[in-house]
């Protein structure tokens, strides 16, 4: 299994016209079909806002299959793709490795923390971490396009890292939200 972690940064005044486009368009779609929404956040930084919506997928091939089966449907493009593109400033797409999932699913997680550790020691942060957590924590390794990156989702700020093989962290406060399905 791996998630596909997606950000996307808008105007303040291009997020609401495509909060409702995702809503009302995509999400009709899309359903469960083309990849399992995980889940969606919101985050407000100065002017703007980023998106972050998380998507689960079997394996990289599984997603690569949905995802052109997606392209193909005329109304994805049509009635989604053309109006959320001019919409959006930029996008950053990241392929994460889920290493535990909080039990109770990650609605109320509104904590993202990305460890950006030293070559090669990802893994063991990760395995390092899972020992500290919290039991709602999620947590994972990035495989693309960061491999020495360390992903943690809770709902509390709750990583700290002394240990120098993480060398740097950004630590996010985000708003949940609810995905239509």
């Amino acid at each position: 299994m791996i998630h596909e972690l997606r950000q996307y940064t808008l105007t303040r005044q291009n997020w609401e016209s495509y909060w409702r486009l995702f809503n009302d368009v995509c999400m009709p779609i899309r359903k469960h079909d083309f990849g399992l929404p995980v889940g969606a956040w919101e985050e407000v930084c100065g002017e703007g806002v980023r998106f972050w919506h998380l998507w689960q997928y079997d394996s990289l091939e599984d997603r690569q299959a949905k995802r052109a089966e997606l392209g193909r449907i005329t109304e994805w493009g049509r009635d989604f793709i053309n109006h959320a593109v001019p919409l959006i400033d930029s996008q950053v797409v990241r392929i994460l490795s889920p290493k535990r999932m909080p039990p109770e699913g990650i609605e109320t997680a509104t904590r993202w923390a990305a460890m950006q550790c030293r070559i090669g020691a990802a893994g063991k942060v990760a395995e390092e971490l899972d020992d500290v957590l919290s039991a709602g924590a999620g947590l994972w390794t990035e495989e693309f396009s960061n491999p020495n990156c360390v992903w943690v989702l809770s709902a509390v700020d709750e990583v700290t890292s002394s240990d120098e093989a993480a060398h740097t962290q950004t630590s996010r406060q985000l708003k949940a939200l609810s995905i239509p399905c």
